[in-house]
């Protein structure tokens, strides 16, 4: 026959009903199906006790507290009366075909691991699992209502004992120790899904018996501890990976899919796809950000009422204002941001050899002249002339911001 064990999660609350729906329909199997629960978690014992099952405790946790699958597997090893073991999470509720899809993949295989996804559904507290019409009532809402979980969320496994050989030290309850086992099972034997044949039931809950709820217990420190002990995203599989399936009626048959891991190679393939398509609608949809027009000035000197208006143009949030001077000026310093050029005299006239250095720094998108420039300011619109920069001449004339925004658009 069978032992079927469980770890089961405090019996505290909502998660305590269902642990006890899960429990009475393992004994609903068959009367010689011994069932064990393993823990020392609050009220274990006492459900044990209550329902007529086995119990041991004295499990190995992590640093958090957490349950380790080889203690569990340990521990059960002391006291299982039977060669067949099963291993379910505490919220599984199994029905009456559950056993008959046991029975024929053992007569088939002396070593195997029997694996099926289950169908979310949320059945109530204190519900009559021991009652046949009520299984069969259950068995066929499931069928029409209930979701499957998915390729990858694990819920029961079937193996003989010993299978595994030395378990590592993954800690129950977090991710990618359930893949691991697919994973290791394929190396030793067939691996069957019988997700066709039995309809296994998880009862629907949240996930705040865990510090951080779901995402911890999917994708947190520990979560990720268990896929390092697995050795890593190529030792994680999934119900794609079985090398078999049990159909309702007839033979097993072998599932292609799983030959080089092709059915698991598209659906990753489809997963990078889907990234892909998502990550071009968000940087479609995304709004565009319109970069400040880079202005560059080139002004005599820092006059007071000058500045006065630079220092207003630079303040705008679409600008960004740099202002060269060719001389320079006792009045307080302005607050744009603004050099001096050094400047020679040739032939009496003041030159500032470093102005067309300066504006290929700066890459401005349209430059401003003030008047009486002189040289630079003639260096300027000619650098600006070749290299198609629009430049706005205002000589004496008040600052347009507008116009200095208009010239910046302009197509040269």
């Amino acid at each position: 026959m069978l032992t079927l064990f469980s770890v089961p999660k405090p019996f505290v609350g909502n998660i305590g009903d269902i642990q006890r729906n899960a429990i009475a329909s393992w004994k609903a199997l068959d009367p010689q199906v011994q069932v064990v629960l393993v823990g020392d978690d609050a009220g274990v014992e006492e459900a044990a006790r209550g329902a007529g099952v086995a119990h041991i405790g004295s499990l190995e946790r992590s640093v958090r507290g957490t349950p380790r699958l080889d203690s569990a597997f340990a521990r059960v090893d002391e006291i299982a009366m039977h060669r067949l073991w099963c291993f379910v999470n505490a919220d599984i509720v199994l029905l009456d075909d559950f056993l008959p899809a046991v029975h024929r993949v053992q007569r088939r295989y002396v070593r195997f691991l029997l694996v099926g996804e289950s169908r979310d559904l949320d059945l109530g507290a204190g519900v009559p699992v021991g009652s046949v019409d009520f299984r069969r009532a259950v068995r066929r809402r499931a069928l029409a209502e209930g979701r499957l979980r998915g390729y990858a969320a694990l819920d029961w496994f079937v193996f003989p004992r010993g299978h595994f050989g030395e378990m590592p030290p993954f800690l129950i309850g977090r991710a990618c120790f359930d893949n691991w086992l697919v994973w290791k099972a394929r190396q030793l034997g067939p691996v069957v899904d019988a997700t066709r044949a039995v309809v296994a039931i998880h009862q629907s809950h949240d996930y705040g018996h865990v510090a951080g709820g779901k995402d911890e217990a999917y994708y947190g420190d520990e979560a990720k501890y268990n896929e390092a002990l697995a050795g890593g995203r190529s030792h994680i599989y999934t119900l794609y990976d079985a090398s078999h399936r049990l159909p309702p009626r007839g033979p097993i048959y072998r599932y292609v899919g799983s030959i080089l891991r092709a059915r698991e190679g598209l659906r990753a393939g489809r997963v990078k796809l889907e990234i892909a398509r998502e990550t071009r609608r968000q940087l479609r949809n995304r709004p565009v950000e319109v970069p400040p027009t880079r202005v560059v000035g080139v002004f005599a000197d820092p006059d007071a009422v000058r500045s006065v208006e630079l220092d207003a143009l630079a303040r705008r949030d679409d600008v960004e204002l740099s202002v060269l001077y060719t001389v320079g000026a006792d009045a307080p310093p302005p607050e744009h941001t603004h050099w001096v050029m050094r400047s020679v005299e040739v032939a009496g006239h003041r030159v500032n050899p470093m102005v067309v250095r300066a504006l290929h720094r700066l890459r401005p998108d349209v430059v401003i002249l003030g008047a009486d420039t002189g040289f630079a300011g003639r260096a300027a619109a000619a650098w600006c002339g070749i290299r198609r920069i629009p430049c706005l001449a205002i000589g004496d004339a008040s600052i347009d911001a507008r116009a200095v925004a208009r010239a910046a658009r302009r197509t040269p």
